[in-house]
């Protein structure tokens, strides 16, 4: 899936603005804080997956009554499609003239959902900063998540399964949960031992 072209009616601080990506197959957008770069990350985002109606509302344009665009895709499986949506309509335009449903988009991205594709395919240069700050070996197990499942979530799952397991259990102190636990079964045994001896003396005794 590539994309060709955005042409937006209205979406936050863009109006009746078109973008062309036909030069490169892997897009950088920069500019000065405030510039729209975020907008426009949202804009196909939504175009793609849509967006709540009180999430719309945040990203309504101040100087344009029309909201939403088109975005025209070039796909392997069904060639050139143009996405159009807006506030209360959507439609999929195909080169032989047909007209799909958001059902056909959502069965021509394979099941894609929004998580997986900011994880994979859009990216800040905020989420490029918290690389710097990785160790080689957290390095390494993002890179590794990457390519087995397509997301660097599964390395900050791995970090906080591994924070609660610490929390759960810890093979030295009795801070943790289960070692509490066991500490107090531990104590109850012993008790229990004790009082198997005064049952067994006052057996013997009776």
């Amino acid at each position: 899936m590539k994309f060709i072209r955005a042409h937006i009616f209205g979406f936050g601080k863009w109006v009746d603005t078109t973008f062309d990506f036909t030069s490169s197959s892997f897009l950088t957008y920069f500019g000065e804080n405030e510039s729209g770069k975020s907008t426009l990350q949202q804009f196909l985002s939504y175009m793609l997956f849509g967006l709540p109606p009180r999430q719309r509302q945040f990203f309504q344009p101040k100087h344009s009554s029309r909201f939403g665009g088109t975005l025209r895709i070039e796909s392997a499986l069904h060639g050139e499609f143009t996405i159009e949506r807006t506030a209360h309509e959507f439609a999929c335009y195909l080169q032989n003239g047909d007209i799909k449903d958001e059902a056909w988009l959502h069965e021509a991205l394979h099941g894609l959902t929004r998580e997986t594709y900011e994880s994979i395919y859009s990216f800040s240069a905020l989420d490029l900063s918290e690389i710097q700050q990785m160790k080689v070996q957290q390095l390494n197990q993002v890179l590794f998540s990457v390519g087995l499942t397509g997301s660097t979530n599964i390395y900050q799952m791995e970090k906080d399964l591994d924070t609660q397991i610490g929390q759960l259990y810890k093979v030295k102190g009795w801070k943790s949960q289960l070692n509490e636990q066991l500490k107090t079964v531990q104590k109850k045994h012993e008790q229990l031992l004790k009082l198997e001896k005064v049952e067994h003396a006052y057996s013997e005794q009776k």
